[in-house]
């Protein structure tokens, strides 16, 4: 019986597999993350591992480097 897929844009939940693909990261630094209290907020019941997306998306934009979301600041700035 073949594996069924799971969507991950709908799942509520997703493995530590999942996480790993949706940020672009091994699973070895999900789990280095976790081992140093650093990285997506997840949980744990028993031995297992899940992250909700919402707080996989939270981690992404604390990540952010650089830009300006104001395009008016950049206008400003490019004048000087």
């Amino acid at each position: 019986m073949p594996s069924a897929t799971i969507d991950t844009a709908s799942a509520p939940r997703l493995t530590r597999e999942q996480a790993a693909e949706f940020l672009g990261v091994s699973v070895q630094t999900l789990s280095n993350w976790a081992a140093l209290k650093r990285g997506p907020k997840y949980y744990r019941v028993g031995k297992c591992v899940s992250y909700k997306r919402t707080d996989l998306e939270t981690f992404l934009e604390s990540c952010a480097v650089g830009g300006d979301s104001d395009p008016a600041r950049k206008r400003s700035r490019s004048r000087k």
